[in-house]
């Protein structure tokens, strides 16, 4: 591991090999892919890209937007072409790589930046999510622009950075609206970096909620005046709130339509989106009202749930056997360890890392809220990635402390 920043002269080259070697390995990986959409949610995806395409409309705001009208972009070019999508895909997840390294780099230096890099550019996940067709992996990417450029922010006090981070925020809450619970999180850690005054930390606060919330504005309004009512992104909340707290769940294997009972059942009866939604939620809180107990102990179960080792699924395919469980235990699984050490080892003396131990804590607590799955933890494992190789670095230097003078320190991203 001798520098791994010297394996290139330049930072240019250094990033555009990155690039290269994600490209290839996914591109292999989706070359093996059969011609076909395995999953539930990424064949609804794939309908409503291709109903907008016909120009029969959006239809469902069950889903977010912006994977639909990402495919639609797609298919309007290439033609409605699911190896199309995943090719685009595969451009995405090449520019992760690139983005892992930046971060990394930022929070960082370049050492932990390259070695992140690297390890995204193989990662199995991270090849996974660029052959399915859910919004993963542009919410990743998108996700971790709006980490970049708030690093950047925090570096420079360019207010363009900041907004650059409020637009990537916007698409991001466009692609999965969970990103609300990170939200706040950033008001405080502009707070407790103790680099900005009072005054500041407000200013800039409204300054990151408005370009965002402009972002989601557009589609937002769509979906007021089609219901009648404000509905920030979509109109499913509610039945995902009740599918993570009802007295039927175990935390783990949610219920699926044929479980909904009975008078739940006559209570939705000829009831609009909006008004189920508001079912959902009121029935969801009349069982944490009267059963506390049961709520915190699935709260718990699905909070380890959303950091589990290997992925449980419901669905049953081709690629939920065995051997996915053990690709997982051996990356995933063997990086977490050194993810937790470099969390501690950092997160007294870095207040960067707040700001990625934030977001990490805000997604797996909201989450648990409602429902949670390892595919739902993808995107936070490009900040595993990187605390994980800054404690490998940390281990690699008191092993071979002769190299350490040799190691690359800089963060000039």
């Amino acid at each position: 591991m001798y520098c791994l920043s010297k394996i290139v002269h330049t930072q240019k080259r250094l990033l555009i090999v990155i690039f290269s070697l994600a490209f290839i390995v996914r591109l292999l990986f989706v070359a093996a892919l059969e011609n076909q959409l395995v999953w539930y949610d990424e064949i609804q995806y794939d309908a409503i890209a291709r109903s907008m395409l016909r120009g029969e409309g959006y239809g469902s705001t069950a889903f977010a937007p912006l994977q639909p009208f990402f495919l639609l972009g797609v298919y309007s070019i290439f033609g409605a072409d699911i190896l199309a999508a995943r090719l685009a895909q595969v451009l995405l997840g090449a520019l992760t790589s690139i983005i892992v390294c930046l971060v990394g780099t930022r929070v960082f230096d370049r050492n932990v930046g390259v070695l992140a890099g690297f390890i995204s550019v193989f990662y199995p996940y991270f090849v996974y999510v660029t052959g399915a067709l859910y919004p993963t992996a542009l919410f990743m990417l998108l996700l971790a622009l709006a980490i970049f450029f708030l690093l950047r922010f925090y570096d420079n006090g360019q207010k363009s950075c900041l907004i650059l981070a409020g637009v990537a925020l916007g698409l991001s809450l466009l692609a999965i609206p969970t990103v609300l619970f990170f939200l706040p999180m950033i008001p405080l850690w502009f707070l407790l970096s103790r680099k900005f005054t009072l005054k500041q930390v407000a200013a800039y606060s409204t300054i990151l909620m408005v370009v965002t919330l402009m972002v989601v504005a557009p589609w937002s309004i769509r979906n007021s005046l089609h219901y009648g009512q404000f509905v920030l992104v979509t109109t499913e909340g509610g039945h995902a709130f009740w599918q993570g707290n009802n007295p039927y769940f175990d935390g783990v294997n949610r219920p699926g339509p044929d479980d909904i009972p009975q008078e739940l059942r006559q209570k939705l009866k000829g009831l609009s989106k909006i008004e189920k939604d508001r079912v959902y939620y009121r029935e969801s809180f009349n069982f944490i009202r009267n059963k506390p107990m049961q709520f915190v102990k699935l709260y718990i179960i699905k909070f380890f749930n959303y950091w589990r080792l290997y992925p449980n699924t419901i669905s049953e395919n081709r690629f939920t056997t065995l051997k996915t469980k053990i690709i997982s235990l051996l990356t995933y699984g063997l990086l977490l360890p050194f993810a937790l050490f470099g969390i501690i080892k950092s997160v007294f003396h870095n207040k960067k890392t707040l700001l990625l131990l934030f977001l990490m804590l805000s997604f797996s607590l909201g989450y648990s809220l409602f429902l949670t799955s390892v595919r739902y933890r993808i995107p936070l494992d490009v900040y595993v990635i990187v605390f994980a190789a800054f404690g490998i670095i940390c281990v690699f230097k008191s092993v071979f402390p002769v190299w350490k003078k040799n190691l690359v320190t800089t963060s000039d991203y």
